[in-house]
């Protein structure tokens, strides 16, 4: 897998030759995956009938929803340590039902399905859509398009005020053709030649109840087709924007623009082990040059009380021009491979306004959440409501944990996240023997202390390792 990491196979800059390799490796390494997860599903579970467990191995605290694909009508139950069960939400849609879940991070927690003795009436939306106008009312937002589909408001009913600016947000193509290097280059002037898709059909209602509420648009451009379900969700005010692309241009980009209500000279975007902030203007050459900037998991515009941040779970290159955020999709260039990008592509990307700067929101717990969305495997969990680690600070991010290489004790790696020094304690719902700080090669930097707290001190985007004996 490491190998077909290589910097010119992630960005799309090889020959054709090498996808059909690299593609089948992955498939191989996936059935390996598979193989040894279901191993380990089977050590953690019993076979209890009509239970799942739910597993979470973020960063953060959550509450989310699980797709469960149970066909019968019924409730879902959680399975506390104490023997108790405790009712959960759910909401009835294709394919099973969506069960609305908290969970500490690193933690598993069984779930109970009981079959209804007859069919239950489904819980009132807790949204409502006006085809007419083309206006959405959820929890949080009251939203409008255009005819085009594209989003013209976007009104915060939390904070009482617009996210959108005069050009609102949307979908938007450009034509792509750099002076050289076709593969790797985007030049500045593709601005200059803008597009949109055309929407095909008005707006179709997918899903609505309770917990969710999903809208369908399909766009065509040329000879592409780009579908989307925009999710809206009572209880997190992220909006997201499942996508799938069929995609056969020619040296088209393909972005997602929002402009933002929001007045700011920089942009923050996340990398790996902390963030960075960039101009959001050209007032110089350097700031000229870094139109296109990377970002790992988000990018965000933010004032000193309100902000706004686009997530992705796979996209990585961002602009910020004064209060417009954009995120880039898809490419189509021919140089060295013909084909590159052709074909169907599946991506999600959200779009997170929020309260104070990015920092002081909960920006970068609802990235983890995107990119690492709850899971399940079947039967009861031995651990359930057990966390391997409780990080004790919304500033601790939780990066690996892992069996040592020599077999002796667990290594857990942790950073700071937010950019500023912290002191907490990190625990365990395992009782912990000992531990020892280590460095980057699981080499203990200190005799090992015994007791099962441990007491942690970062400063800002500092990374720390820990071997841990159980």
């Amino acid at each position: 897998m490491l190998r077909n990491q290589f910097h010119d196979i992630i960005p799309g800059s090889s020959i054709h030759e090498v996808y059909a390799d690299s593609g089948e490796e992955y498939r191989k390494t996936n059935q390996t995956l598979d193989t040894v997860r279901a191993g380990l599903f089977a050590q953690l579970s019993n076979a209890q009938q009509n239970t799942y467990t739910a597993f979470h191995f973020g960063s953060f605290p959550r509450r989310d929803l699980l797709l469960i694909p149970e066909t019968q009508e019924g409730i879902f139950t959680a399975l506390n340590r104490d023997g108790s069960r405790t009712p959960l939400e759910s909401q009835r849609v294709d394919g099973g039902y969506l069960v609305d879940l908290s969970m500490d991070a690193a933690s598993m927690q069984t779930l109970a399905f009981q079959q209804a003795a007859h069919p239950q009436a489904p819980a009132p939306s807790s949204f409502s859509y006006d085809p007419d106008s083309r206006t959405l009312q959820t929890p949080h937002y009251r939203i409008r398009w255009d005819e085009n589909g594209r989003m013209i408001s976007v009104y915060d009913l939390d904070f009482q005020r617009e996210v959108l600016g005069k050009k609102g947000g949307g979908l938007e193509l450009f034509e792509d053709k750099p002076m050289n290097y076709d593969a790797w280059d985007i030049d500045i002037y593709y601005t200059q030649k803008r597009e949109s898709p055309v929407l095909e059909s008005a707006p179709q209602v997918l899903e609505d109840g309770a917990l969710q509420m999903v809208l369908g648009f399909t766009y065509r451009y040329h000879h592409s087709v780009i579908s989307q379900k925009v999710t809206f969700y009572r209880d997190s005010r992220r909006i997201d924007f499942i996508t799938d692309v069929d995609w056969q241009e020619s040296h088209r980009l393909l972005k997602a623009s929002f402009d933002l209500n929001i007045r700011t000279t920089k942009a923050t975007y996340d990398i790996q082990y902390g963030h960075v902030e960039r101009p959001n203007h050209w007032n110089t050459s350097w700031d000229y040059a870094r139109f296109e900037v990377v970002g790992h998991k988000w990018a965000d515009l933010s004032e000193s009380n309100y902000g706004a941040a686009l997530l992705s779970d796979c996209k990585y290159g961002y602009s910020a021009k004064d209060s417009t955020l954009t995120l880039s999709l898809l490419r189509s260039p021919k140089r060295p491979d013909p084909q590159a990008d052709m074909g169907k592509h599946h991506f999600t990307y959200a779009l997170l306004p929020h309260e104070g700067t990015v920092v002081q929101s909960d920006v970068i717990a609802q990235s983890v959440s995107l990119n690492l969305p709850l899971q399940y495997f079947e039967g009861a969990s031995l651990h359930s409501g057990k966390a391997l680690v409780h990080l004790g600070h919304p500033g601790v991010y939780l990066d690996a944990w892992k069996q040592a290489e020599d077999g002796d004790g667990f290594v857990l790696r942790i950073h700071e996240c937010l950019g500023g020094s912290l002191k907490t304690v990190l625990t365990s719902d395992y009782p912990i023997r000992k531990y020892a700080r280590c460095n980057l090669l699981e080499e203990p930097q200190e005799q090992p202390v015994s007791g099962d707290n441990i007491p942690v001190s970062l400063h800002p985007f500092e990374i720390c390792s820990y071997r841990i004996w159980f």
